[in-house]
């Protein structure tokens, strides 16, 4: 699918709702905040796995490829390591030595690291918004729903903006995606509505499908294109409970891949990437049939081995 990186987009959405849901519901019952808390149960869920995937990478990276490329390729393993790739992507977008280089086999950790990044900058605007909802004696909601608002138009704006003067910033930027998962927060505020009409589900569907579909390479991206998909996953949220999307989500092969979905997305592209280094050729369509089953496999393995036992 040539507009196959709008999943990014919606997984922001997605992220957005889920993180604040729980962060609001803590605030709602206790009336305070525990970031440390917080970031510990985040950094024992994601830390694990994606610490396992680095190492192997960095290991497959010195066996098979050649040695011109090492220096960029674990430049980019310890900038994932430490949750910043997608600021050294979009500084690399920009500078004409590294503008023309290879695709490593980390480059999709930047949407990891621009996500973690958004899990730092969360519990400080809530911790902050509650503060100043006492100062001023109103409603913490409120105050945080005026944050968020503020977030999105002026998150949105500046995408807009970016993407048409440097878009190579504008696609790795936290601050152009901070939009799409502060709109998922919003609709915290909202919840899943047993009530609204089930086609507006299926009209979320179609966009991030039509997203998927239509978009390419050379659509001008994040910028007013990215609110097609971000708007998608909203509807699909807010009015997908009940649905016939929700019970096909429930069946067996469906759910095993949502249940190992974060460690299929570690381990696809460093398959992708690694695999014509070790064959020695282009990809073709049966290595791609065989990195899908390996992705699946690996990604079974590893949460099975290792986030679930660490996790619990």
């Amino acid at each position: 699918l040539t507009g196959g990186y709008v999943g990014v987009d919606v997984f922001f959405a997605i992220s957005g709702f889920l993180i604040t849901s729980h962060l609001l519901a803590e605030i709602d019952t206790t009336g305070r905040l525990r970031p440390a808390r917080f970031w510990a149960r985040r950094a024992k869920r994601l830390v694990p796995a994606s610490t396992l995937v680095l190492f192997l990478t960095a290991l497959g990276v010195v066996t098979w490829v050649p040695r011109n490329l090492w220096r960029q390729f674990l430049y980019e393993i310890i900038a994932s390591t430490v949750q910043v790739q997608n600021w050294l992507l979009a500084h690399d977008s920009v500078d004409y030595l590294a503008a023309n280089n290879s695709p490593s086999p980390t480059q999709h950790f930047w949407t990891l690291s621009a996500e973690e990044q958004f899990y730092i900058a969360l519990p400080l605007f809530l911790l902050a918004s509650i503060v100043l909802a006492r100062v001023l004696h109103r409603s913490h909601r409120r105050v945080i729903l005026a944050g968020l608002l503020l977030t999105v138009a002026c998150s949105l704006g500046y995408s807009v903006w970016l993407t048409a003067t440097t878009p190579g910033v504008a696609y790795f930027s936290t601050l152009t995606r901070a939009w799409e998962f502060a709109a998922g927060a919003l609709l915290a505020f909202a919840g899943a509505s047993r009530h609204l009409h089930r086609t507006l589900t299926w009209l979320g569907v179609a966009g991030i499908g039509a997203a998927c579909i239509f978009y390419d390479a050379n659509t001008p991206f994040p910028g007013v294109a990215a609110a097609l998909p971000v708007v998608g996953a909203g509807l699909v949220i807010w009015s997908g409970r009940a649905s016939t999307f929700d019970r096909f989500g429930a069946l067996p092969p469906v759910a095993l891949l949502g249940r190992v979905s974060y460690a299929a997305y570690l381990w696809h592209w460093p398959l992708i990437v690694l695999l014509p280094y070790v064959t020695h050729r282009p990809l073709g369509p049966d290595d791609k049939v065989a990195i899908i089953a390996a992705k699946v496999l690996l990604a079974w393995l590893s949460t099975t081995l290792v986030e679930d036992p660490i996790r619990f």
